[in-house]
């Protein structure tokens, strides 16, 4: 039920990450500000994409 209202982005389908290709993919196609962007990963290179694109992160245990 949640397919009309969610957008998917694979990292590697644009450029691996900790590249940021993809936050940048992200903010362009959406028009958002990264202060409007959280990034929910589970590893250190998630953590690292958010930090080197300037957005905020929390890993998945915290979330969970």
């Amino acid at each position: 039920g949640l397919d009309p209202y969610m957008t998917m982005y694979f990292a590697n389908e644009i450029s691996p990450k900790p590249d940021t290709d993809v936050v940048d993919t992200l903010i362009k196609d959406h028009h958002l500000q990264r202060r409007d962007i959280l990034m929910i990963g589970n590893s250190e290179i998630d953590q690292l994409c958010a930090e080197a694109g300037g957005i905020d992160y929390i890993s998945v245990q915290e979330f969970l």
